[in-house]
């Protein structure tokens, strides 16, 4: 059966919500296809697998973790923890992270809007 075969859609941000609700009433499915909307440049990195998988957001979430732990840390002056808790959400962001983010993100690169003839036009 080709349902078995498509275990999820993975779509991006800019989708229009037509598209999306077609994506998910797939004619040769019975049951509804799950989707899972990321960020464009998440689908264009060289990890798409751990986009596809969805291990993206398990590592969001645990950087997410460490940061408010590292803050209650702070607050109530466990300076010995914060700073082990600080050393790995380093690597967190680090090795898990960036290598997510586009290179115009990283390196402050930025793309012209419009062409040279449509510049020249307005």
């Amino acid at each position: 059966m080709l349902c078995s075969s498509i275990p999820s859609v993975v779509v991006e941000e800019t989708t229009s919500i037509p598209s999306l609700l077609c994506a998910s009433q797939l004619d040769t499915c019975p049951v509804k296809v799950p989707i899972t909307v990321v960020p464009p440049f998440l689908l264009s990195s060289p990890l798409q697998w751990w986009v596809r998988s969805g291990l993206w957001v398990l590592v969001r979430s645990l950087g997410l973790l460490l940061l408010l732990l590292l803050l209650l840390c702070l607050a109530f002056g466990f300076t010995r923890l914060a700073t082990t808790l600080s050393f790995f959400l380093m690597l967190e962001v680090t090795f898990l992270i960036l290598p997510l983010l586009p290179s115009d993100f990283l390196f402050g690169v930025t793309k012209p809007k419009y062409s040279k003839s449509k510049s020249m036009a307005l």
